[in-house]
């Protein structure tokens, strides 16, 4: 496999994780009726809290705009180091979650 492709690998699960942490933090100010009994304005959550919630989707911008300043500069293996820093484990993590789907789907097929 290319490193480009490995880069290109892992920018697409950082973007994925930083739309779910930005879906997080919207479904929190705003609760989908119906699915959550809390309204928004009772958040156990600090106002530093709230602020600081917000820092997981900018940290993962800024990695990204680096990943691709330190490709632009032909510097591809940090890039792909620090691309997969928080989407290693992602990864581990969406790869346990489906094997244990299937293997419950399968296990419970059979009654």
């Amino acid at each position: 496999m290319k490193a480009t492709h490995i880069f290109y690998s892992g920018l697409a699960i950082d973007a994925m994780l930083f739309l779910l942490s930005i879906s997080n933090i919207l479904a929190m100010k705003r609760p989908i009726e119906g699915l959550t009994t809390t309204p928004a304005e009772g958040l156990p959550m600090s106002m530093l809290g709230r602020l600081l919630i917000w820092l997981i989707p900018l940290l993962l911008v800024g990695l990204m705009a680096i990943a691709f300043w330190l490709k632009k500069t032909g510097k591809l293996l940090p890039a792909n180091i620090l691309l997969w820093i928080p989407a290693a484990p992602m990864l581990i993590v969406v790869m346990i979650w489906g094997g244990l789907a299937v293997v419950f789907i399968i296990g419970g097929s059979n009654k």
